[in-house]
């Protein structure tokens, strides 16, 4: 199989009482004044966009990581119409520029962090190759030969074969998936598919196993079932584990400005 690279673009949004990027808080007005006239005259209306300089690996290749970091003021700019479009124009900006000085290639995918996720409906959505880079740096921790799953009680087929996507890697080398919740027809569909492919008996537990990895496609959790899993050092892969990677990793990799 050829390795594919996936450019991700990632909105996050500075640490509070963190100084924003760039603007030191015992640097002189004056002297903020004129740097923003010159990058206006230079034609820097765009964010800074950086990238961190390593690729995170997934079953089927790597993702190249590029992200802007939002000032604090965005969340309350966000609420007035007119200084939101000034921000939308800001962010195209900064993607047009970055795509540009990486050799021309497009974003695969946009992600945003959890607290601005919601000015930014494009990029809602987690892309299954980050849950499997999650898994992929799970398994090199966790080397034992069992894993939980979970899904939405209504979800379509479409889901369950992304979860069979996430699983093949694995799939050899296990010898007990447990499915957490009860017995639907998503559910049945992948007890059918691990019998018929791997001769796999899936049971159902309440809670996921112990010591062990537990992938959760669901929207949310229990608090009980959250709380179990912390108590019992599970490595919970979900949407929260997928953001919170991507935090760290903009915070703690090196990284390079590419606008």
């Amino acid at each position: 199989m050829e390795n594919r690279t996936i450019n991700l673009f990632y909105i996050t949004i500075e640490e509070e009482k963190c100084e924003p990027p760039g603007f030191a808080k015992r640097e002189p007005f004056l002297k903020k004044w004129i740097k923003r006239r010159q990058d206006r005259k230079q034609g820097k209306t765009g964010l800074p966009v950086y990238e961190v300089l390593r690729q995170f690996p997934y079953p089927g290749g790597g993702i190249r990581l590029c992200y802007c970091i939002l000032p604090r003021t965005f969340l309350k700019e966000a609420e007035n119409a007119k200084k939101m479009a000034k921000w939308f124009f800001c962010m195209d900006e900064a993607i047009k520029n970055a795509e540009e000085n990486l050799q021309d290639e497009r974003f695969t995918y946009f992600l945003a962090n959890s607290e601005v996720i919601n000015f930014f409906p494009f990029a809602e959505n987690i892309p299954p190759e980050l849950f499997e880079m999650c898994l992929w740096d799970a398994k090199r921790q966790i080397k034992d030969a069992k894993v939980s799953i979970s899904l939405p009680d209504d979800c379509s087929s479409l889901v369950a074969e992304q979860m069979i996507g996430l699983l093949n890697p694995y799939l050899p080398r296990l010898n007990e998936v447990a499915f957490v919740g009860e017995e639907n027809s998503v559910s049945k569909f992948l007890e059918d598919y691990l019998y018929e492919e791997y001769g796999m008996v899936m049971n159902y537990q309440k809670y996921p196993l112990k010591d062990t990895v537990w992938v959760d496609l669901t929207e949310k959790v229990s608090p009980v079932v959250s709380k179990y899993a912390k108590e019992n050092e599970i490595y919970h892969i979900n949407e929260g584990r997928v953001r919170k990677f991507l935090d760290t990793a903009v915070k703690n990799g090196y990284n390079n400005k590419v606008n």
